[in-house]
């Protein structure tokens, strides 16, 4: 054999190598890995919330509470829930985004579930507060946004209509 027959036999199988990769392609591997698919909020009954506020790009979660007039500290309970409940990585990352000065957010540890996460949020004064939630970073991230937001004179008192 000659050398042009050998290149040239070599630049065949390499062509029909390449065609055959891409007509069957590479078979993926079969992951034991379950992403996460969402997240619910639930408030201190543990309801899913369901209230959106509309007027800001963030479309968060929205909590309304009401101003009162002897106001010393506040506590609030609240929980998120990183769906599917059997998801690998359940971590999750959360920040107060807005009124950060204003409030302290603790979170609790649990130990019986692991795909719920539970918080104390306490306010310092009758301030709004928006807390943003994100998933981890290893599968498609969730983000999710709540908003405390105080109803009422500033102040306490009365409400007209």
């Amino acid at each position: 054999m000659t050398k042009k027959n050998i290149i040239l036999i070599l630049l065949v199988s390499c062509f029909l190598t390449i065609m055959a990769i891409a007509v069957w392609g590479k078979e993926p591997e079969q992951s034991s890995r379950v992403p996460v698919t969402g997240l619910q909020i639930r408030d201190e009954n543990e309801e899913v919330i369901t209230t959106v506020n509309e007027n800001t790009a963030w479309k968060e979660k929205m909590i309304t509470l009401q101003r009162e007039k002897d106001f010393e500290s506040f506590i609030y309970y609240f929980s998120v829930e990183i769906l599917p409940e059997n998801a690998t990585n359940v971590s999750l990352d959360y920040e107060v985004s807005l009124g950060e000065e204003f409030v302290t957010l603790t979170k609790i540890e649990s130990e019986t579930q692991t795909n719920i996460h539970y918080f104390k949020i306490e306010f310092l004064e009758q301030e709004n507060c928006r807390i943003s939630f994100k998933t981890n970073k290893e599968d498609t991230r969730k983000t999710d946004y709540l908003l405390f937001a105080w109803e009422g004179e500033i102040g306490g008192g009365e409400i007209e209509i």
